[in-house]
């Protein structure tokens, strides 16, 4: 990576409270599609056996998931982005300046989901293999029920494992920011100048994990400078 970088103020880059808001709009927007489908199912419930309801679910799931990640990366890579990015004011920018290429977006989304993937599907199979304390039927809607459940884990997780170094990180940038060389700045923000790509260590526990981060040019040319 030897492309030149640019950089701004810490208080251009989006803080906590706009991050957390744009995520709380894409989900709303996303659980809405969720319930409308459902309700749609509901309606042909009672005409169709279990079979039938079965094939006719199959391809509402599959195209919510599909939603689910075009609009993730789809609507990011464009100059908006998400309905969440444009209400919250905010913009993804790779630290090149100006959107990022459609793999970085790619790889900030799927190491965005991979931890809290992996504590919802903890939650989901604890809950499945409980033992069954009742012989009573599950009500019309508990299935959804579950689903809203899972998802409110999945957010939650979201926000404890990704965004933490949010609060107090110069950059602001989330996990899945940094190892994607990209950051979130209000949508009005306007770099201050050059800088530098600079590979840096993030440590996880045990682990030491580079990732990518910029040096402002003026600042090394002042070390220089002085050092001479």
């Amino acid at each position: 990576m030897h492309v030149a970088c640019v950089h701004y103020r810490r208080s251009d880059h989006a803080g906590l409270g706009r991050r957390l808001a744009a995520l709380a709009i894409d989900a709303a927007v996303l659980v809405g599609v969720l319930l409308i489908t459902n309700s749609v199912l509901d309606r042909v419930n009672a005409s169709l056996d279990r079979q039938a309801l079965a094939r006719v679910k199959q391809p509402f799931v599959l195209g919510w998931l599909m939603l689910f990640v075009l609009y993730h990366v789809g609507l990011r890579r464009t100059h908006g982005g998400t309905l969440g990015y444009r209400a919250a004011g905010i913009r993804l920018e790779s630290i090149h300046g100006g959107p990022p290429p459609i793999s970085a977006i790619v790889k900030r989304f799927v190491l965005s989901i991979l931890g809290p993937a992996a504590l919802t599907a903890l939650l989901v199979a604890a809950m499945l293999n409980r033992p069954a304390t009742s012989t009573r039927p599950v009500p019309p809607g508990g299935g959804m029920l579950a689903a809203g459940i899972a998802f409110l884990s999945f957010l939650a997780a979201l926000a404890l494992f990704s965004f933490w170094p949010v609060a107090w990180e110069a950059r602001r940038r989330a996990l899945h920011d940094k190892f994607s060389a990209c950051w979130m700045v209000r949508r009005d923000a306007v770099p201050i100048g050059a800088a530098a790509p600079a590979l840096k260590p993030l440590m996880l526990g045990p682990f030491m994990l580079p990732y990518w981060d910029v040096e402002p040019l003026e600042a090394s040319t002042a070390a220089r400078r002085d050092a001479g």
